[in-house]
């Protein structure tokens, strides 16, 4: 392997530094790559070849000195001892060398224009420059530039320079280089939303890797190669491949390196909750590693272990450990980040029974400070300074906690780290409200939204690295912001104009959790931009904000086609809500008390639609669209009875997962169809009788292509889509929504269709080189049992596939009903003379089983759900 610094231990240091120092917009994220066990790792740095009539020894012995305190964490050192070389070289290699490393170092004290100028200055020293190791120096240099527009937010220009340095290294065979730009370019696809090139690249990487020989750098390129798909989420590729620099660090018998590779094996076993086994792999570790920091590493994760999980240990004696550890640590930036992760694991234990006394945790935290600020290291003054907020929280000195939280952001705004903003300005809202300054708890609000918005793609591509899960962090930011916004009697349009954008981010947030990326693209449309009869529904459950956080209400906030809004908030007691929420889910299956399921069903009718039926009339609206919240995507809006007739009588009614994915498309005049399904039984899974009717009814109203039982392959169906355009995909099989997409799925003969398989599906429509699908309609697929979200499977495999419709069932009904009721459905839409919606031929189609005596129960006619465009 080459000698050169940017090769793929030097980026995980470098280049990818922004995983560690901008993404971290959760103490998850933030705390596990500040103490080095997410994808920072120590770099190396080159040594290129130089004599005494070169270079002084002692500008050749400061570069060393340099990249040894850059390793360590001392940065300032590390500037300083760098521009002595620049000073002291008697020749431009080293010159060279030193600037590009300042342009590395730079960044990481938020100094973007010195990092600037010294890569300036090394490419302007390189033009004058006749040397073996131009070309290596000029790849080094082109990196660093990418590191810094990545760091700035310039995405595709890192893209392109990462891409221009990789062809450099790959002509003067630098085989490390060439892989770490190779991995800085599908951390740059990663953040452009591109996960599935990204995905490739590294699997590429993987082959590359493979064909290098035992080698300690070897070792390191496997361990960070895991990191890399650890962060993307895929931990069985990660699994392997520590195992693999596990056991290459075995055969080379490398200790330190195969410690520092069981913290990692040990973040896998967290990540699919055995914290036990992971417990055990960071003992190891501490046996196996003579490094004190190594053995600090995996006590703070055991510490973490022991306060999430209640994983059995000496807490007492391990706390004492880690903080004499932590004094005998320099006072660089590898000890303020262990004191940071040390000092949460200790704040999200219980304020009741703190795990070292309050005062105590202040005093060190100040201590801490007193570092970083001598170190000139805002950033983590910044954290040190929102710890100390929450700690003087927990302990309800709110004056205090207010002025240092304000001090933070401050720092944060300074900084323009959106990741800070957003958790330093949440947590300083909270406590204006408190207080009761409503203005700016408002105002303060706006800035973590903000904030939050801007990191939407960095936020969702780091998570299957600690665990993360937006509905545990931008979530309930942006609910609580609601709350706050609902909590007046009479809210103003402007704020329940706001609420409504706040509550679309809460829909965008669950979606970008579920697909584990922020692939969804966005385009906020107005109500009366798509439909002048249509009045959408947002129904939120929230808690109100304050420190018990114990009172429920469910508010709806309607949006009207004349640009008005409306809303209703009701104060109900959580399980009193989930308990009729629950209930009348079940009383919706043949065999309850038809008594009990009206009166339930006329009890949330009361709560979301009676309130607002005035509007409704005046504005002659005559479909419904539902943005659910919680437990109410599970509900059929059809079956809600006003105790005179049911909701579907009254209005066609669609679902959506938010007008910002509101899908466009014009509707084609010629209805084709392609229809695939299966009547046998396959794979454990129930013969379908009633498919064949239900498929032989549509054909005679819909032109159509059929692929039934051993033609219904997953190759089969991938090349029909892929060669002609389809308004309609009818697909009458098994299949399951869940709220885990790896169990979201459609059943084929041979095979299953998982969300993963969509991209590749429908990939020419998604290209433009096919007409989207107007409408796909599943018949004979369920939400997964038990879980209160499935259909977030539901929604998500909708705009996965980019069809503008999506028709499914919330359980799985009677074949017979179902043939009878999408017969009625496709007669209705292929009826030119009636030119009904979507919406209204479904609610045709519903009517007519509701007055058919086998099948008026609404276990039969309500699960359909129309998702996304109902025109």
């Amino acid at each position: 392997m080459g000698k050169e610094c940017s090769g793929i231990i030097k980026v995980m240091q470098g280049n990818w530094l922004r995983s560690q120092y901008r993404r971290d917009n959760l103490w998850a994220i933030a705390l596990t790559l500040l103490l080095g066990c997410g994808i920072v790792t120590t770099a190396t740095f080159p040594s290129f070849a130089t004599d005494a009539h070169q270079v002084t020894a002692q500008a050749s012995d400061l570069l060393s000195q340099g990249t040894q305190a850059y390793q360590a964490g001392q940065i300032q050192a590390a500037i300083a001892l760098w521009k002595q070389v620049q000073t002291n070289a008697t020749t431009p290699v080293l010159k060279i060398q030193a600037a590009n490393y300042l342009g590395l170092a730079y960044p990481e004290l938020g100094n973007w224009d010195a990092a600037r100028t010294a890569l300036n200055d090394s490419q302007q020293a390189l033009a004058q420059l006749e040397h073996p190791q131009k070309q290596a120096l000029i790849a080094q240099n082109i990196n660093n530039q990418g590191h810094l527009a990545f760091l700035q937010g310039h995405t595709e220009t890192a893209l392109e320079q990462w891409q221009m340095a990789a062809k450099i290294y790959q002509k003067i065979k630098n085989t490390t280089g060439f892989l770490g730009s190779k991995m800085n370019q599908a951390q740059a696809l990663q953040t452009l939303g591109q996960y599935r090139r990204s995905k490739d690249l590294l699997l590429e990487l993987v082959t590359d890797l493979d064909r290098e020989p035992d080698s300690q750098l070897t070792v390191q390129g496997l361990r960070n190669l895991g990191n890399a798909f650890f962060v993307i989420g895929d931990l069985e590729q990660a699994k392997v491949l520590f195992e693999a620099s596990w056991a290459m660090g075995d055969r080379l018998n490398l200790p330190e390196e195969n410690a520092l590779t069981l913290i990692k094996i040990g973040t896998v076993a967290e990540a699919i909750a055995a914290p036990d086994i992971a417990f055990d792999y960071y003992d190891q570790a501490q046996i196996l590693s003579q490094d004190s920091f190594t053995q600090l590493q995996g006590k703070l994760q055991q510490l973490r272990l022991q306060v999430q999980y209640g994983v059995d240990t000496d807490i007492e004696s391990l706390i004492a450990s880690i903080q004499r550890e932590l004094a005998n640590l320099p006072g660089d930036r590898r000890r303020l980040n262990a004191a940071i992760y040390f000092s949460e694991s200790l704040l999200q234990a219980d304020p009741k029974q703190p795990l070292i006394p309050p005062q105590q945790l202040a005093t060190f935290l100040a201590a801490q400070r007193h570092i970083a600020i001598t170190n000139a290291d805002p950033r983590s003054e910044a954290f040190l300074l929102q710890q100390l907020g929450k700690l003087y929280s927990q302990q309800e000195n709110w004056a205090i906690a207010e002025s240092v939280t304000s001090e933070a952001l401050n720092i944060a705004e300074t900084l323009n780290a959106p990741d800070l903003i957003a958790q330093e300005a949440s947590s300083l809202a909270e406590m204006y409200h408190r207080r009761g300054d409503r203005t700016q708890a408002i105002a303060t609000y706006k800035k973590a939204v903000a904030a939050l918005q801007e990191l939407r793609s960095d936020l969702v591509a780091v998570n299957a690295d600690i665990q993360f899960n937006l509905r545990d962090s931008a979530e309930p930011i942006y609910r609580d912001f609601v709350a706050l916004l609902m909590e007046v009697p009479e809210p103003s349009q402007a704020d329940l104009r706001l609420a409504r954008d706040i509550l679309e981010n809460v829909q965008l947030a669950e979606l970008d959790n579920f697909f584990q990326d922020a692939c969804l693209d966005t385009n906020p449309i107005a109500i009366d931009q798509i439909d002048t009869q249509a009045a959408v529904f947002y129904p939120i459950i929230l808690g109100e904000l304050g420190p018990n956080k114990v009172e429920e209400r469910l508010v709806v906030i309607a949006s009207l086609p004349d640009d008005s809004f409306q809303s209703v908030s009701h104060t109900i007691d959580r399980s009193v809500l989930d308990q009729t929420l629950k209930a009348f889910y079940s009383s919706l299956y043949i065999g309850y008390s038809d008594t009990e399921r009206l009166q339930l069903s006329q009890t949330i009718y009361d709560w979301l639609v009676r309130p607002l039926e005035q509007s409704l009339q005046q504005q002659q609206i005559e479909t419904l669209v539902f943005v659910p919240d919680g437990f109410l995507r599970n509900i059929p809006m059809a079956a809600l009875h006003d105790g005179d007739r049911y909701l579907i009588e009254s209005y066609s009614l669609a679902t959506s997962p938010g007008l910002q994915l509101f899908p466009q498309g014009l509707r084609q005049e010629k209805l084709t169809s392609l229809m695939g399904g299966l009547t046998e039984a396959r794979q454990n899974f129930n013969a379908l009788p009633g498919v064949q009717v239900e498929i032989d009814a549509i054909t005679k109203d819909i032109d159509s292509t059929v692929l039934l039982n051993q033609d219904f392959t997953k190759d089969n169906l991938t090349s029909f889509i892929n060669n002609r355009s389809y308004p309609i995909v009818h697909l009458a099989t098994h299949g399951q929504f869940s709220s885990n997409p790896d169990e979201t799925f459609l059943l084929t003969w041979d095979d299953t269709i998982g969300i993963g398989d969509l991209d590749l599906l429908f990939e020419k429509r998604r290209l433009g080189e096919l007409d989207p699908i107007e409408l796909l309609v599943l018949s004979a697929c369920q939400t997964a049992s038990g879980d209160d979200r499935a259909t977030l499977g539901l929604a998500g495999l909708a705009l996965r596939s980019g069809a503008l419709s999506t028709l499914a069932s919330l359980w799985s009904v009677h074949d017979q009903s179902t043939s009878v009721l999408m017969n009625e459905f496709y007669r209705a839409l292929a009826d030119n003379q009636q030119d009904l919606s979507k919406a209204a031929a479904l609610r045709q189609a519903q009517l007519a089983l509701l007055q058919d005596p086998k099948f008026q129960h609404p276990y039969y006619w309500s699960p359909f759900i129309l998702v996304g465009n109902w025109l």
